[in-house]
């Protein structure tokens, strides 16, 4: 029997009330959650679980229901104080608490030991170290994308320490990319930063507004900022999230920044997204799984964002990769598929358990 260990923890993205109706009988296993608990801030969470389950705790109870039918045993694991003691007891580890919220929970101190964790545990890791290093770094994984050819937002990078060193000059940097591709409008978040926490958009560009922005994230601990144009049409148009399991396309919705526009489906699941845009950065998406694949192995999840639209010369402005994620935030009412099962149905399948 082997144990295979789901790191959880979020505290975010809450189950919705129609699926609770539809699965109490698996969201039994919270229970099990809190009984495993090994510290009192674990199990406070897991208590505030059972009456408000975040998309975590209640995937881990989609595998913890099928442990006994693939003759495993599920084993919650508590990101916040997670150890590589408890996580070497597992033959397998699942992430869906991975670095970017331990960072949020506990700083610079939390990632590294995160991270530090995944790279000398024992167990196999999913997603593997090296893969949750190449998305959580967007300078590094960008690179990679560049050079296999897709497009991509034009995007500058400049550590917080070349800031602190010398400000001037990385204003100086900034400014010249402005006015090199005359742009109007910048954006500006810093890396390891999720749910757009330290997004900031610079509708006037002033240097004191950039030096308070890189204060600010220095004050949060962020080590990199990137800078980006401000794109128009990205509140204009859908951002299309795919969504794969196991290297197949799963299920695709978009989202309109700002526009109260959430998590909208395709015409052919009874939405408004035409088809067409999906089958359009499916094939793309595609494309992009089979070279992750091939360079960094066989990935049982992984989110393809794409944005609209990046700056070129054709007559018809096109999409940009925008986002990828290794174990992306999930919504149970993102898609009509029962996507938290199917999640667990392709834990086991790629095990092969």
């Amino acid at each position: 029997m082997k144990n295979i260990g789901i790191i959880i923890g979020s505290n975010t993205s809450f189950i919705t009330t129609e699926y609770y109706n539809k699965n109490k009988h698996k969201l039994k296993h919270l229970k099990d959650i809190e009984k495993n608990a090994s510290s009192n801030k674990e199990r406070k969470a897991a208590l505030e679980a059972q009456s408000n389950t975040p998309y975590d705790y209640a995937i881990f109870c989609e595998i913890k229901h099928l442990e006994k039918k693939h003759n495993s045993n599920v084993i919650p694991i508590y990101g916040p104080t997670i150890t590589l003691d408890k996580v070497n007891q597992c033959d397998y580890l699942f992430c869906l608490y991975e670095s970017s919220f331990s960072f949020m929970d506990q700083g610079s101190k939390g990632y590294n030991n995160y991270m530090n964790i995944m790279k000398k545990t024992t167990a196999k890791v999913y997603p593997s170290y090296e893969v949750q290093n190449l998305i959580v770094n967007k300078q590094k994984y960008m690179k990679y994308l560049e050079k296999k050819g897709y497009n991509l937002i034009p995007t500058k990078f400049y550590t917080i320490s070349n800031y602190s060193k010398n400000p001037n000059k990385v204003i100086q940097s900034i400014n010249k990319f402005i006015n090199d591709n005359e742009y109007k409008q910048i954006i500006m978040k810093p890396e390891l930063a999720a749910f757009a926490i330290g997004f900031k958009r610079f509708k006037i560009l002033r240097d004191d507004s950039f030096k308070k922005y890189f204060t600010t994230m220095k004050e949060h601990g962020y080590k990199k900022i990137l800078v980006q144009p401000y794109v128009n049409e990205f509140l204009k148009f859908w951002e299309i999230k795919t969504y794969w399991l196991n290297g197949k396309f799963t299920y695709a919705y978009g989202t309109k920044v700002g526009s109260g526009l959430d998590d909208e489906i395709p015409v052919s699941d009874g939405g408004s997204i035409p088809d067409k845009l999906i089958s359009k950065y499916r094939k793309l998406g595609e494309s992009i799984i089979k070279d992750i694949f091939s360079d960094y192995g066989n990935q049982i999840q992984l989110r393809i964002d794409f944005g609209c639209c990046i700056d070129n010369d054709n007559v018809c402005r096109e999409y940009f990769v925008n986002e990828i994620e290794c174990a992306p935030t999930l919504e149970d009412d993102e898609s009509i598929k029962d996507n938290f099962r199917l999640l667990a149905n392709a834990v086991f399948n790629h095990l092969k358990l």
